[in-house]
This record gives structure tokens, C-alpha cells and sequence, in this order.
């Protein structure tokens, strides 16, 4: 009998020091998985700032974009430094998809408005737009 009590004392001590260890185990993979929780919370509110700032910018472009596009504006310019004019309704003509043109006013201006409108209507057939 002595020889089984010194056996369960044997593996008493072998499993307390397995209960020692795993506790160890657990710890640390408990104070490890709480640093890397911490550095993902850190890399996601820098993430977060930097998505902020770049819907600001997106904003202000926007803004940008639209002051640029306002009719007002572009009449200026088109006006102003490029000196354009605005066309006769005489010289303004539509090419279709299906590549034929009609002029928007009664009759073409000129012989050479209308050897334009056929190139640009043959360039567009050709083209298959």
C-alpha cells in the first residue's frame, strides 16, 4: 500500500504542476490577445481619421467641381480669354447615332457647312459609334 500512496502523491504533483502551467498558458494568451486587441483599436482610429479627412476632401472637391462646372462660369471663359461666339441656328447641325444629320435650322448656311456635316456624318459611320 505504501507504493500506491506514493504513486497518487507522484501524480499529484505532476498534475498540479500541469494546472500551474496551463493556468500560465491561459494568462498569457489572455495578456497577449489583449495587446493585440489594443493595437487593432489604435490602427482602426487612425483608420477612421483618415477616412473622415478624405471625405472632407471629397467634399471639397465636390464644392470645387461644381463652382468649375456652373454655366456662368464656363460662358465667361468661352466668352472672355477664348473669344467664342455663340452659332447661328443656320450653323448648328445634330449627327444622329445612326449616323444621318439634320441642320437645326431650314438650310445649311453655306456649301462648306454642308460638306462638314456629310465628312463628319461619313467619319461617324464609319467609326460604328
Amino acid at each position: 500500500m505504501s507504493a500506491q500512496i506514493v504513486l497518487s502523491r507522484g501524480t499529484g504533483s505532476w498534475l498540479a504542476v500541469t494546472v500551474l502551467l496551463a493556468f500560465c498558458a491561459v494568462g498569457i494568451a489572455l495578456v497577449y490577445t489583449r495587446h493585440e486587441s489594443r493595437q487593432l483599436f489604435v490602427e482602426l482610429q487612425k483608420l477612421s481619421k483618415e477616412r473622415d479627412a478624405l471625405q472632407i476632401e471629397w467634399r471639397q472637391l465636390q464644392l470645387e467641381q461644381h463652382a468649375y462646372a456652373a454655366h456662368g462660369r464656363i460662358e465667361e471663359k468661352a466668352i472672355g480669354p477664348l473669344s467664342l461666339v455663340r452659332p447661328q441656328t443656320g450653323d448648328i447641325f445634330l449627327i444622329t447615332d445612326q449616323g444621318d444629320y439634320r441642320f437645326v435650322g431650314l438650310e445649311p448656311v453655306n456649301d462648306e457647312l454642308q460638306r462638314i456635316a456629310d465628312a463628319a456624318a461619313a467619319a461617324l459611320s464609319e467609326s460604328g459609334l
